[in-house]
């Protein structure tokens, strides 16, 4: 007898507390807990509770996000074109010694980051521009999608490109309908990813690769070591 709405809110709860409970029995069992990771992770878990009660229309969720992606990403190209518009206030991040990519933090410290949360809403943007392809509201979502896919070109992370090859052939596979439009997103999300792969001013693939396999290499033997609970939150 509850509405579609209580329902919804009744399971996204139980997940959000079954994910609290989580973090809290890793934090008691744990040898290694950061306070902050926790009360981070509760956060978290609180605001999606919130969000889900709050009921907001879906769309107008997606345009704010597109719309904050958007201006992180112009805030990321002028910053790849050496016009940090932080450098007005005179702030200016140690990078001296660093890659050039570097310059191209955005809002989040760290191009990484920047690509990351550009790849996640890229989707979101593809989705609305299909929706509104037949409207006036077509053309701004094209230029929103065309400045959040060169801002993750500019960060130079080879993990964004992955990302959207991933979402563009994800689409192509789970849209419903319009096979060729499918096609050419899946051919077009792949060709991006491919010219940021090799444009990418990150240090070169192989000394990447081979980063992360010694990473692998250390942290492997100790995967067992407590492969339920972990060694808290943070560790």
């Amino acid at each position: 007898d509850l509405d579609p709405l209580r329902r919804r809110q009744w399971r996204s709860s139980r997940l959000a507390v079954l994910w609290i409970v989580s973090w809290m029995v890793s934090a008691f069992a744990g040898d290694l807990t950061h306070g902050p990771a926790i009360g981070f992770a509760f956060s978290t878990a609180m605001f999606a509770m919130m969000v889900v009660s709050a009921d907001p229309d879906p769309a107008q969720m997606a345009t704010a996000m597109v719309v904050g992606a958007t201006a992180l990403a112009v805030i990321a190209l002028a910053q790849a074109f050496n016009a940090d518009p932080f450098a007005l206030f005179g702030w200016a991040p140690p990078i001296e010694h660093g890659s050039s990519r570097l310059r191209v933090y955005g809002t989040l410290g760290n191009p990484d980051f920047v690509a990351a949360l550009l790849t996640a809403t890229t989707p979101l943007t593809v989705s609305l521009l299909v929706r509104a392809r037949q409207t006036s509201a077509a053309a701004p979502f094209a230029g929103a999608l065309l400045l959040q896919l060169a801002a993750i070109i500019a960060t130079g992370s080879r993990a964004g490109a992955l990302g959207l090859l991933a979402a563009a052939l994800t689409w192509a596979t789970m849209a419903h309908g319009h096979r060729r439009a499918r096609l050419a997103i899946a051919a077009t999300g792949a060709a991006i990813a491919l010219i940021a792969i090799v444009a990418s001013t990150a240090r070169p693939l192989g000394q990447t690769i081979a980063g992360r396999v010694y990473i692998v290499s250390i942290a492997a033997p100790h995967a067992l070591d407590a492969p339920i609970v972990g060694f808290g939150p943070g560790s």
